[in-house]
C-alpha cells in the first residue's frame, strides 16, 4: 500500500517523491564520477555519468506525469544540474589541464549570469525549466560524455569499430560555452518579454 501511494498525486510540500528520490539518485551518481575519475576508474566513471545524465532527463517528467512537483525538487534539481557540470569541468581539466581554464571560466561566467536571471529578473511565479535549459544541459552531457569517450574508452572504440576516434577536450569546451551564451541570451530575452508584459498589465 505505501508502495502505491508513493506514485500517487503529491502537495508541493512533500518530500518522499519519486522524481526526488531520481535526482537525489543523481547527486550520488555524481558523486562516484568524481570519485571514478580521480581514482582513474574508467567504468565507474562512465557508468555513473550515464545514471547521473539519466536522472536530469527523467525527473522532471516524471514529475509532471504523477503530478508530483515539489519544493524541495526544485531546489534539488538544479543544484544537481550546476553539481554535474561543475564534476564534468573538474574532469576535462583533470584531463586536459590548464590550458582548457579560459573557456571554461568563460563557461562557468555565463551559467552564473543565467542563475542570477533567474533569481534577479524573473519574479518567483515565473521561474521554470525551459526547454532551452534542458537542451543546453543536454548538449553539454554530450559533448563532455564524447572527451570521456575520448580519453578513457578510445581503445575499446577503436577495437569494435577500427576508428581512431577523436575528441579533445579543447574543442568540447568552447561548444559548451557557446551553449551557455545561447541560454543566457534565451533567458535575458525572456525575461525582458515578461517585464514589459507586467508593467503593461499594471498601466492597463
Amino acid at each position: 500500500v505505501e508502495l502505491k501511494s508513493l506514485f500517487k498525486e503529491k502537495s508541493y510540500e512533500s518530500v518522499f517523491t519519486v522524481p526526488n528520490i531520481i535526482t537525489f539518485s543523481g547527486i550520488v551518481a555524481i558523486g562516484f564520477y568524481t570519485y571514478g575519475f580521480l581514482a582513474s576508474s574508467r567504468w565507474l566513471l562512465g557508468i555513473m555519468l550515464f545514471l547521473a545524465g539519466l536522472s536530469d532527463l527523467l525527473d522532471g517528467e516524471v514529475a509532471r506525469r504523477l503530478k508530483q512537483k515539489t519544493r524541495i525538487g526544485e531546489f534539488l534539481d538544479p543544484l544537481r544540474d550546476r553539481l554535474l557540470l561543475l564534476a564534468v569541468l573538474a574532469n576535462i581539466f583533470y584531463i586536459a589541464g590548464i590550458k582548457c581554464i579560459f573557456w571554461g571560466g568563460i563557461m562557468v561566467v555565463y551559467e552564473l549570469l543565467i542563475v542570477l536571471c533567474n533569481l534577479i529578473l524573473l519574479p518567483p511565479q515565473k521561474r521554470k525549466v525551459h526547454l532551452v535549459g534542458k537542451l543546453r544541459q543536454a548538449a553539454h552531457l554530450l559533448l563532455a560524455g564524447l572527451v570521456v569517450l575520448n580519453f578513457y574508452f578510445r581503445d575499446i572504440i577503436f577495437g569494435i569499430t577500427n576508428i581512431n576516434f577523436n575528441f579533445p577536450p579543447d574543442l568540447a569546451l568552447p561548444l559548451m560555452a557557446a551553449c551557455s551564451f545561447v541560454a543566457l541570451f534565451f533567458y535575458v530575452f525572456s525575461a525582458k518579454i515578461i517585464d514589459n508584459k507586467i508593467i503593461s498589465h499594471h498601466k492597463g
